[in-house]
């Protein structure tokens, strides 16, 4: 098995603004959302494989998974002082939810600051793999979003996010899920970490093909813009979705497909 990178050099180019630069380590998720402890990595196409059995020489990882592969300016200025605290107080009135022990109705409403937890979302995604920084019609316009404070979502991205109480932690960068019947195949990156599951899909058109509640109807309202969203709490969306195939379609994954175990101090996978 090919092992995962997730290292890149002391300076190179920054993931998110292209710039040449010393680089610095990001967390994915960043570690005020409670990144798991000791893990291992694994590539998410060999979990999904029928009878797969954690392999030899995966990656063991302390504190969460982490990519050296943006500048000081994007990880700490912009992400971690920016955006991730706003991702951080989501994440915490979710988890609060999700913990309570009352009697819970099928929804509930959640104050969330939808400008700065889109950011977070889709630099921490962007960190992902290193020197992955290609010009193109997706990576420009998100580091024009997500260097401009007062920049508007850019109209093909659409923003899904979930209930995720589950242990595992999925990163996806470059999917491409293929619905049988339709001519558009849907490209997406994909975080999950309990107690949120949040996707990004870049070339959607018209009617939204996902039945999940979206942030990309605020993007365009002011940075610190507070509201209150929909989380639905039941039916509980299957622990294995987006990334595990069904009856619908296909999915196929580019080389940043991860998912992160949590393991014990002997080094086992625990659940």
């Amino acid at each position: 098995m090919r092992r995962i990178e997730t290292r890149g050099p002391a300076r190179g180019q920054c993931n998110i603004c292209g710039e040449e630069a010393r680089l610095t380590v990001d967390h994915v998720p960043p570690r005020s959302c409670r990144v798991i402890g000791n893990g291992e990595l694994r590539s998410l196409v060999e979990r999904l494989a029928p009878d797969s059995r954690p392999p030899r020489g995966a990656r063991q990882l302390q504190n969460g998974v982490s990519y050296r592969s943006l500048c000081t300016h994007c990880n700490t200025e912009m992400l971690g002082g920016e955006y991730d605290p706003a991702l951080a107080e989501f994440c915490a009135r979710v988890r609060a939810i999700a913990e309570s022990r009352l009697e819970l109705p099928d929804a509930l409403t959640v104050r969330v600051r939808p400008q700065r937890v889109i950011r977070s979302l889709l630099g921490h995604m962007a960190t992902q793999g290193v020197n992955r920084y290609l010009k193109g019609p997706i990576t420009e316009p998100l580091r024009d979003y997500l260097l401009d404070l007062t920049a508007a979502l850019p109209e093909a991205i659409r923003v899904y996010y979930w209930l995720y109480p589950f242990r595992g932690q999925v990163l996806v960068r470059d999917a491409v899920r293929i619905r049988m019947g339709s001519d558009d195949p849907i490209l997406f990156w994909l975080l999950k970490f309990s107690p949120l599951a949040l996707m990004a899909t870049f070339n959607e058109t018209g009617e939204a093909a996902f039945r999940l509640t979206r942030l990309d109807p605020y993007g365009r309202e002011p940075i610190d813009t507070e509201v209150d969203v929909s989380l639905a709490l039941r039916p509980l969306v299957h622990e294995f979705w987006p990334e595990a195939p069904d009856g619908d379609g296909a999915v196929m994954y580019g080389q940043q497909a991860h998912f992160a175990q949590p393991v014990n101090a002997k080094g086992r996978l625990t659940r």
